[in-house]
Parts: C-alpha cells; sequence; structure tokens
C-alpha cells in the first residue's frame, strides 16, 4: 500500500495484483505537478495566476478541459455547481485574498479556448469542488494497465477497479462497487470562524446534511457530492438521471433521501 499527503489530507493506494510502491515516483510526480498546476493556495498555479488577474495563453489541454467540465457541470445543475465560488471563500477568511467579486453568471466571468484563458472582470476560480476526484481519476489512469483490482483513496473520495464493498468514512456505510468512485461532502466537515462568523467551504449548504455519491468516475462523484448539498429531492433524482449516478443524503444517524435497493448494492 502507498500512502502520502496531497490537496490537505491523506491518501492510501491499494493494489491486490499489483505493487503500488512500485509506482511511488510516478504517482507523487503527478500529485505534485497537479497541486503545483491547480491549487487556489499557490499564486504561482495556473489558479493562482487567474484569480490575480493574469491570462493563460496556449494554456495546457488539462487545464481547458477541466474548465470545460466545470461548464458541463454548472449547466446541468442550473448553476448550483459553480467555480466562482473562490470569491466568496476569500472574502470569508479562506485563501489568499485578492478582493475578486462572486459570480452567478459563467459565460459572463471567463473567457476560455485552447489559445487563451483569462477571468474577465474582479472575479476568482476554486476547482476544488471536482479537483480531488480528477486527480483520482489521472492515478486510476496509471493504474489501470497495471493492475485489475485497487482503491485509490483520496480523504475518503475513492475509486475502485473491479469488484469491492467498501466502506463510506463519513457515514460508516458499507457499499458494494465495481469500477465505480465513491465521494461525500459535507458543510462542516471544513468550517471556520472570521469575522466572527461561521463559515463553510459550501455556502448556502444545510450544514447538518452529509452527501454521498457512487457513480463512474471520481470527478463526477465529486462534484455531484457537493451540489446534493445544495439540492431538493427533486433535483436530486435529476442529477442521479443525468449523470447515471446513486445519491444519499443523511442527517445525523437518518437517511433523508436514498434508492437504497440500488445505493446498497452488495450482490456484486
Amino acid at each position: 500500500m502507498l500512502t502520502f499527503e496531497a490537496l490537505g489530507t491523506g491518501w492510501k493506494i491499494k493494489a491486490n495484483d499489483f505493487d503500488v510502491v512500485a509506482e511511488k515516483n510516478k504517482i507523487l510526480s503527478v500529485v505534485t505537478e497537479f497541486e503545483n498546476n491547480y491549487s487556489r493556495f499557490k499564486k504561482t498555479s495556473y489558479v493562482g495566476r487567474l484569480n490575480t488577474g493574469s491570462s493563460i495563453n496556449q494554456p495546457p489541454s488539462e487545464l481547458y478541459e477541466m474548465l470545460e467540465f466545470a461548464y458541463r457541470a454548472y449547466q446541468n445543475t442550473q448553476g448550483m455547481f459553480n467555480i466562482f465560488i473562490g470569491a466568496t471563500l476569500e472574502n470569508s477568511g479562506y485563501g489568499l485574498k485578492n478582493n475578486n467579486k462572486f459570480s452567478n453568471a459563467f459565460s459572463g466571468a471567463i473567457s476560455f479556448s485552447e489559445q487563451e484563458i483569462k477571468l474577465t472582470g474582479e472575479h476568482s476560480i476554486d476547482l476544488g469542488g471536482f479537483g480531488k476526484g480528477w486527480l483520482i481519476d489521472k492515478l486510476a489512469l496509471i493504474l489501470q494497465d497495471k493492475s485489475d483490482n485497487f482503491v485509490i483513496n483520496g480523504g475518503g473520495d475513492m475509486y475502485v477497479k473491479g469488484k469491492k464493498i467498501v466502506q463510506i468514512e463519513s457515514t460508516g456505510h458499507k457499499v458494494g462497487v465495481e469500477d465505480q468512485a465513491v465521494a461525500s461532502s459535507s458543510a462542516a466537515a471544513r468550517a471556520w470562524r472570521f469575522g466572527g462568523v461561521q463559515h463553510t467551504h459550501i455556502p448556502s449548504a444545510q450544514s447538518e446534511h452529509q452527501a454521498s455519491v457512487i457513480a463512474g468516475d471520481a470527478k463526477t462523484a465529486d462534484m455531484l457530492a457537493t451540489v446534493s448539498l445544495l439540492s431538493n429531492n427533486a433535483q436530486l433524482k435529476s442529477l442521479e438521471k443525468s449523470y447515471k449516478a446513486k445519491i444519499m443524503l443523511v442527517q445525523g444517524s437518518d437517511i433523508i433521501y436514498c434508492s437504497k435497493a440500488e445505493f446498497f448494492n452488495m450482490n456484486i
């Protein structure tokens, strides 16, 4: 098993048919490069440069693909998923302060193409709503040609190659998955006080709710776990259908939303 720290949390990678430690240098190189490129907390990252007014000429294809994913998520969730939450977090004392403004309109706040990316006006982006999932998927690509049975666990969010019953760390529930990702989110999991006021990394979310999602890839599960905390039951059903995902919402010890027969599939 390979363990390391990244994106502010602990990671564990285990394969049943392959010595994952043999890929340690390659994996850690990918992780370090990802953090250096996309962390909102690094002024020299692509995100940091955009947030301080710079434009990115001839951006890496990955950054363009991440913004495309974010834009599709923004559209598919009627704006509930919004990478421009960065300014709100900064003004609440979380991260580098750039005196930027929140934007509800994706297309009016950023201009991006394969040739140039720039923010329009005083805005900040934060790719943290799916960044960990994106990195999990990148690492899964490294391992998928070497192993048919592995688990990548980044702070409780995971991708499982093969068939396995796993435990959701935030709630303790066990679920059966096969070549799928599991992600969880809770506003209370990342909270702080600033200016005498309690803040969370998901403004407007129900702080007592915990969301867990099963999806085909980790970036989608990661994004949906955030959005689920902002959604009503009708919206949750729509998200499940659109993304072919399974969603569970928990309050305390009570499950308040879940298609139990599908979510708790142990027949694997």
